[in-house]
């Protein structure tokens, strides 16, 4: 069994995690990213299995979010429906040849 910690500088991180150094700074602030530690007066590092952990939430919460606002087809007509009746909603008519920003030309 393996029991060594493998660490992460932060070119690593931010690759891994596809942010920049100011997001994972500003996530740490707000303590939603874990914290490096400190591995020498001018060095710092992460904890490649905190990291890691960190991802798998992301991508977990990102997974159930995303199936929780999924809607049936049914529902998707209802609510369809009911914008199309309460005039909520209009779908634009076709732009003529000398229109500028969606305007005709008058």
């Amino acid at each position: 069994m393996n029991n060594s910690v493998c660490m992460l500088r932060m070119p690593d991180v931010l690759k891994k995690t596809a942010l920049s150094r100011s997001q994972i700074y500003r996530l740490i602030k707000q303590d939603e990213f874990p914290r490096q530690v400190r591995l020498g007066e001018r060095a710092a590092g992460w904890v490649e299995e905190e990291v890691d952990g960190w991802l798998r939430e992301r991508i977990e919460r990102s997974r159930t979010h995303a199936a929780s606002r999924s809607l049936t087809p049914r529902v998707k007509k209802l609510v369809t429906l009911r914008i199309f009746r309460t005039g909520g909603y209009r779908p634009k008519a076709a732009v003529g040849v000398g229109s500028f920003w969606g305007r005709d030309s008058d």
